[in-house]
């Protein structure tokens, strides 16, 4: 099996197309963007201004969101099993702590009006 322009990475093959590095691109931007505002400068959208408690709790649940899904699209790219299995469930995880970071630091009651 030949897989073009592969690097190696710790002896197997890791084959990413530029769809994949602009998935993890988007990724990356869509959730440290706004993360980083709020955990550094505890800035928010003005549409979540009045629904998040802590912005800065609020901001690493969203790094750690965008963190667990940059891991999923990094494993679905390698051709080892057991560490697609791992780094998915490792991703999969992170993703949910960060969800739930994120949900925590709501204000509860307050729903949005769009």
């Amino acid at each position: 099996m030949r897989y073009g322009a592969a690097q190696t990475i710790s002896g197997e093959a890791f084959v990413m197309g530029a769809y994949g590095w602009a998935a993890l691109a988007a990724v990356l931007a869509i959730t440290l963007v706004p993360g980083g505002a709020a955990v550094l400068r505890s800035w928010l959208f003005p549409r979540l201004r009045g629904r998040v408690e802590s912005p800065r709790i609020w901001g690493l649940g969203v790094i750690l969101m965008g963190l667990g899904l940059s891991i999923e699209l990094l494993a679905a790219h390698r051709h080892d099993d057991l560490f697609r299995n791992v780094a998915g469930l490792t991703g999969v995880c992170i993703l949910v702590s960060g969800f739930c970071l994120e949900k925590w630091m709501r204000v509860r009651g307050r729903l949005s009006r769009s």
